[in-house]
């Protein structure tokens, strides 16, 4: 609905660029909200930053759907969303790594994979209850919804953030965390150098690893419903119901295969995950292209459920 709210003036395959354009702008500074913030939670606490990164997510979402669209305030609109958008990104970093961090921190050694995975869990949870939720207010006649139905699941956000940040009350740093900052307390320099110094392979492998999996995450949720909306026949409301249905499997593979990770190692994990996914990856593409409700339900499982969630606890290659 972007192109059509914020560059309706613009042929349409021009605003839905722009509009992909801007969702890409999210996932850009991700890794520098994840420096930033991931520097203050090292400094000053996971928990601080906690409530800094939900409550920063939570008013630049609320505001997308209050904000008006480009016939009633001009170009500020599209140039706000930007705006909101990058905030969004931001704090999604910074939220990512220390609610991952702290989940780890807090859990039993041979188990540090599954304890993090809990919390990543959280993002197809996060997904299902959107997807459905928009998957309802698609329902409604097309005028209905460009004028206010799209605005709903921005703002009942809110409350899921009320209760985030009612959850994170009292929540104690781990004791993992206390002893790294008292065994690091006459240490200089910034965090990130000193990451960069030591651990730079580390790095490198765990951004080109990552890379994967976000990409397959981001291409489902962001590309696959309007395309198949598009061009492959589908209803708006169907294609987001089929969307939570790999949302809602995930929730529970997440932690499966985390645990596999903690049983037979990282690396291993690494290389079976890995081929499994460049082997289901093609046939997924050639699902979406099917025009079968069946087929196209398969794909977003095996993409969602199967080689996301596979490859997430790769991210963690060094402990």
């Amino acid at each position: 609905m972007f192109p059509k709210l914020f560059f309706g003036t613009l042929p349409p395959a021009a605003g839905a660029l722009l509009a992909f354009i801007i969702l890409l702008g999210g996932y850009v500074v991700r890794p520098l909200g994840g420096i930033v913030i991931g520097h203050f939670g090292d400094r000053y606490g996971r928990t601080k930053v906690l409530f800094l990164t939900l409550i920063l997510m939570g008013a630049s979402t609320f505001a997308m759907g209050l904000l008006p669209p480009t016939d009633q305030i001009g170009l500020a609109a599209p140039w706000i969303l930007v705006a909101l958008r990058l905030l969004q990104g931001l704090a999604h970093g910074g939220e990512w790594a220390g609610a991952t961090l702290m989940s780890m921190e807090h859990s039993p050694r041979r188990q540090k994979g599954l304890g993090a995975s809990i919390a990543a869990a959280g993002g197809p949870a996060g997904s299902l209850l959107a997807a459905l939720i928009l998957g309802l207010v698609a329902m409604l006649p097309e005028q209905q919804f460009l004028a206010w139905g799209w605005r709903v699941p921005f703002l009942i956000s809110l409350m899921v953030v009320v209760f985030g940040l009612w959850l994170r009350i009292g929540l104690d740093e781990s004791p993992e965390f206390v002893k790294e900052v008292e065994a690091s307390a006459a240490r200089e320099g910034l965090p990130l150098f000193s990451v960069l110094k030591n651990y730079r392979n580390v790095v490198i492998g765990g951004v080109v690893v990552g890379t994967g999996a976000l990409f397959v995450q981001g291409l489902l949720a962001a590309f696959m419903i309007p395309y198949l909306v598009g061009t492959g026949g589908m209803d708006r409301s169907g294609a987001f119901m089929l969307f939570s249905l790999s949302s809602l499997l995930q929730i529970f593979t997440l932690p499966f295969f985390a645990a596999m990770s903690d049983k037979v190692g990282r690396k291993r994990w690494l290389f079976t995950a890995s081929m499994i996914s460049v082997l289901l990856i093609w046939p997924v593409f050639q699902m979406f292209g099917s025009q079968n409700a069946v087929l196209i339900a398969m794909a977003f499982i095996v993409g969602n459920a199967v080689i996301v969630s596979a490859t997430w606890p790769l991210r963690r290659l060094h402990e």
